[in-house]
């Protein structure tokens, strides 16, 4: 019962919800303020597409399909941004996938650097063979890790630990979406 809620109010509150959740605003971006008897009670902190649309936002749906993580957070509502949507995927994974192959093969580089440098165990093949899987996991893991989490750090002004659990569960492709670039924590 919301009876000190007057109905034009409740009315007016409804269709700003139901007209924003049309331009892509989910309800997590709507802030309600304890007063509700208040004309003021409802902010949105994303007042129109143009502004989900600039261009930190187009670049992270970019990165989003075609990494396919997709968080949901922005998707195309348009018929044409649907008809795009569908040839930047169909090309853009393969190209993503390309680019990360090429990525691996550089990183193998680097690896196999580092392990002529624990060549002091030679003569004992089977720890030769467990500190090369060891050493090539732990610092692809780190370099994978750490590189995008000190930079969500420097550029998006989070914490350590949000940027590490941030990247862990982007590269995971869990993707839960409660911590996402443009959201300030």
């Amino acid at each position: 019962n919301h009876s000190c809620v007057h109905p034009k109010i409740l009315l007016d509150f409804t269709h700003t919800v139901v007209h924003h959740s049309q331009r892509g605003i989910n309800l997590e971006d709507i802030e309600l303020f304890d007063n509700i008897s208040s004309l003021n009670w409802v902010t949105l902190k994303l007042m129109t597409s143009n502004r989900i649309w600039d261009y930190s936002s187009a670049f992270l749906f970019c990165v989003t399909v075609i990494t396919t993580i997709g968080y949901g957070r922005l998707a195309p509502t348009t018929w044409g941004g649907r008809l795009f949507c569908i040839f930047y995927t169909l090309t853009g994974i393969p190209l993503f996938a390309s680019l990360m192959a090429g990525l691996g093969e550089r990183l193998q580089e680097l690896l196999n650097g580092a392990q002529k440098c624990g060549r002091c165990i030679k003569g004992h093949p089977v720890l030769e063979a467990r500190l090369k899987s060891i050493t090539k996991l732990v610092l692809s893991a780190a370099i994978i890790v750490m590189v995008p989490s000190v930079m969500f750090c420097f550029f998006l002004r989070w914490s350590f630990l949000d940027a590490v659990y941030y990247s862990v569960i982007t590269l995971t492709t869990v993707g839960f979406g409660d911590l996402f670039p443009g959201r300030h924590y």
